[in-house]
């Protein structure tokens, strides 16, 4: 077989007609990654702020548990008699996938009653996580429930009504200043104390003022819940997305460890915590050979 020349001109188009047949995946953004890994209760509150500064005994970085490294973040619930929270910004996105490690202690109670003085917003159990956006008047948490052991999604909404996506099993509307509750629909994976789980969660927004966002969950690698049709945002709010991330210390009896959370915008599976800003680049063409 004889082999020609190929000339400048026609690998150029060559690589152009590749190219445009070729899908090209986009970048993957990790917005942070963190293990918990502060020498100190002062270092870790000058990168999470603090509701309860200096509050070491209610939430702080702990050498007990790890699922990576030498430490992760420890909260003690005491029926809601104390408080706390931390917050941390990201880049807004209309699209944003959370990863974290959960350990309940051996001993933590989900059944017991709050006491009557506490703050248990949401009812008994355990407020996990806030996706927010800070400025918008929405977000939602995730939420372990009492007896079941589930984790379930709770949609807020800041002050005005909304129809809860309807249908067996799931929630129903107007509720005026309330939340809609999202629970497994998929499988059950109930949480267990002394247990460690890797949980993943993806929120899409959707369309401002319509029940088109989208809401999944999976514990150590399956689905445990996914509603296409879920109301976040109010009309009004443009296109305004999640921004800040809220871990709470409030409902529950026990202690809880969390480790190796990562936010970003495209599923991260577990395993690997990858660092900060990290991107998936295109794929690099194979096969071409050029004479």
């Amino acid at each position: 077989m004889r082999v020609g020349t190929v000339t400048f001109g026609q690998i150029s188009a060559f690589l152009i007609v590749f190219f445009l047949g070729v899908p090209i995946p986009s970048q993957a953004t990790v917005f942070f990654a963190d293990g918990f890994e502060y020498a100190s209760q002062e270092a870790f509150e000058a990168v999470w702020a603090s509701s309860c500064p200096g509050s070491s005994l209610l939430m702080g970085p702990s050498t007990a548990y790890a699922a990576n490294g030498i430490r992760s973040l420890r909260s003690v619930q005491n029926g809601g008699a104390n408080s706390c929270f931390v917050d941390r910004s990201y880049t807004q996105t209309q699209t944003v996938f959370y990863r974290w490690n959960l350990r309940l202690a051996p001993e933590y109670d989900l059944e017991t009653v709050c006491v009557p003085t506490g703050s248990c917003a949401g009812g008994n159990g355990s407020k996990q996580m806030y996706a927010k956006a800070l400025g918008a008047g929405y977000g939602v948490f995730w939420h372990l429930e009492p007896n079941t052991h589930l984790i379930r999604l709770n949609v807020t909404h800041g002050g005005y009504s909304v129809i809860c996506s309807s249908g067996p099993g799931m929630p129903v509307g107007p509720q005026p200043n309330e939340e809609c509750l999202y629970r497994p629909n998929m499988a059950s994976v109930p949480i267990v104390p002394g247990n460690t789980y890797c949980v993943e969660a993806e929120l899409v927004r959707g369309t401002p003022g319509v029940a088109d966002g989208v809401a999944r969950i999976w514990i150590n690698g399956t689905l445990t819940m996914e509603y296409t049709n879920v109301a976040f945002a109010r009309s009004t709010e443009g296109s305004s997305g999640f921004n800040t991330v809220t871990h709470y210390s409030q409902a529950g009896y026990g202690t809880r460890y969390i480790d190796d959370l990562v936010i970003g915008n495209t599923r991260i599976g577990c395993g690997a915590t990858p660092s900060s800003g990290d991107t998936v680049a295109p794929n690099a063409p194979s096969g071409l050979l050029v004479r």
